[in-house]
């Protein structure tokens, strides 16, 4: 993301590691021939490139099929939680959303369906201080009740508030409020306890939901 409209598009170009979720080798940070971009160099930018079309991804994950889930902070109007196969496009700046946002020609094929983007499977408006969509984790334990197995549970920053969809991240699934006053929620993990944990930014504290 960035306050210059102009430069949104970068999202969009395989050649920029701008907007984009990355797999590389951790020593060399070259990326793998696997990777649904990559064009014989292992170098290159694009064959670097996992997911495209992302504003701002803060934490991901992968779901029990191993599909990633991205947190994706918006700009003015939604944020989304994303979930796509190697190769996804999640469309920013072309969509926030279910809506369209940007007209710059990168985006013509998104908008005309010609090359369309992996639609975010929950999304929601900003109001009531909702506007800042952290990716969480999968509940796979057995130490909750059974209404949250299975659940994904992600929080809102500016809201401080963990949220999460009942039986998985499904967009016919509304999100459900979980816990209240989370200040400033920046990591959310299951621990292999099978409990929730919580890190905040702002006091450095780690919490154990029990």
């Amino acid at each position: 993301g960035t306050l210059q409209p102009d430069l949104n598009a970068r999202a969009q170009n395989l050649d920029s590691l701008a907007g984009k979720i990355l797999r590389v080798n951790p020593i060399s940070g070259a990326g793998y021939p696997d990777n649904p971009f990559y064009d014989g160099n292992p170098n290159s930018n694009r064959s670097k490139v996992y997911a495209l079309g992302v504003r701002n991804p803060y934490r991901f994950t992968f779901d029990p099929a191993g599909q990633l889930v991205v947190g994706d902070v918006g700009g003015e109007r939604w944020e989304e939680i994303n979930r796509g196969a190697a190769g996804a496009n999640f469309g920013w700046p072309c969509l926030e959303g279910p809506l369209p946002n940007s007209g710059d020609p990168a985006c013509a094929p998104v908008l005309n369906g010609s090359a369309p983007a992996t639609a975010a499977f929950y999304s929601y408006a900003h109001s009531d201080g909702y506007s800042a969509a952290i990716g969480g984790d999968f509940y796979t334990g057995s130490q909750y009740p059974a209404a949250y197995q299975g659940a994904y549970f992600f929080a809102d920053h500016n809201r401080a508030a963990l949220l999460y969809l009942p039986g998985g991240a499904q967009a016919s699934s509304p999100a459900q409020l979980f816990a209240a006053n989370v200040v400033a929620p920046v990591q959310i993990s299951q621990g292999p306890d099978g409990m929730l944990y919580v890190l905040s930014f702002v006091d450095g504290t780690r919490s154990r939901i029990r």
